[in-house]
């Protein structure tokens, strides 16, 4: 993956940062389909990888204001 598109997509534990959440519930909002794009990354594939278009489709959906 090139630097450009790794910068279209973001990990769970900076989305739980971004949204003061904990990394479980990314994965379980991962798990119930919120992020459709979402897809597995890394040694097992026990990564997760969110498109940025599912992240700002959640924000406005949610009207939330990344901190």
């Amino acid at each position: 993956m090139s630097e450009e598109s790794e910068r279209d997509y973001r990990t769970v534990s900076e989305l739980a940062k971004r949204w003061d959440v904990t990394d479980r519930t990314i994965r379980n909002w991962i798990a119930d389909g919120v992020f459709p794009n979402a897809y597995k990354v890394g040694l097992g594939k026990s990564h997760y990888r969110v498109p940025i278009n599912d992240v700002v489709a959640f924000e406005k959906a949610r009207r939330i204001n990344p901190s």
